[in-house]
């Protein structure tokens, strides 16, 4: 049975952010996961009927995330914001969290699933780290613009086999503080700005800040999604009671 991946997503579908959506899609199903679309819900208390369904979660990139979900008041550098998508997303990732369902956060997503967890984020890079590198390339996203470093022992380097690799950089917000049972796996080589977080111990959660579902060839891409669905496979042999 192949395991079945819900994808979040805006209400914003149209132009570029189709686009981006067949993104991961394509990746999913390529690395042998069948994608499902998750719309925000209006009505969170059916948040349950979703989780059932799916055996992996990934949370995909979009909008700056609203302040007020980690105790803070707006930065003038603060983004667009999307209340609903956030108000769907953060419960949705708390219900996977403790059902110990695999994740996977892309870029705004791992802000969301490190939100959910407690955390909080630099709501402007910019202004909250001196010397920073440009986050926001404007080159095409296919292309890796900058160098991580990955953390010693960690699932993240397990699953890349390497010890840095090259990026796309799409944000001016990152993590702040870890969220509870979330460590950071992985850093800006020039100016320390997180880039990957994963879970503690054995939990199946992986955050990363760039986005692997657009680069091209990128072997550490292809790690990304294999190790997901196949974490998600095993997630969905576990909770195999409950298929039809």
């Amino acid at each position: 049975m192949k395991p079945i991946i819900g994808i979040t997503c805006s209400y914003k579908m149209g132009g570029q952010q189709g686009s981006r959506l067949a993104s991961y899609v394509m990746a999913v199903e390529t690395a042998g996961g069948v994608p499902l679309i998750l719309v925000p819900l209006r009505d969170t208390a059916n948040l349950e009927y979703q989780v059932e369904l799916i055996d992996g979660l990934l949370l995909t990139g979009g909008v700056d995330i609203d302040p007020r979900h980690y105790g803070e008041e707006p930065h003038q550098c603060l983004g667009t914001i999307e209340p609903d998508r956030d108000g769907y997303e953060i419960p949705l990732t708390r219900r996977a969290v403790e059902k110990k369902m695999p994740l996977l956060g892309i870029c705004r997503g791992m802000q969301i699933m490190n939100v959910a967890l407690g955390g909080s984020l630099h709501q402007d890079i910019a202004t909250a780290l001196k010397r920073t590198i440009k986050h926001r390339q404007e080159a095409p996203n296919w292309y890796a613009t900058h160098s991580i470093v990955i953390e010693e022992n960690t699932n993240t380097q397990r699953i890349l086999g390497a010890k840095s690799i090259r990026v796309n950089s799409f944000h001016h917000q990152a993590i702040n503080k870890p969220g509870e049972d979330l460590i950071v796996a992985a850093r800006s080589e020039t100016d320390g700005v997180v880039e990957a977080i994963e879970g503690t111990g054995n939990l199946p959660f992986l955050g990363v800040q760039w986005h692997p579902e657009a680069l091209r060839g990128e072997e550490s891409s292809t790690a990304i999604f294999h190790w997901f669905i196949s974490a998600a496979g095993g997630y969905s042999r576990k909770q195999g009671a409950y298929r039809a």
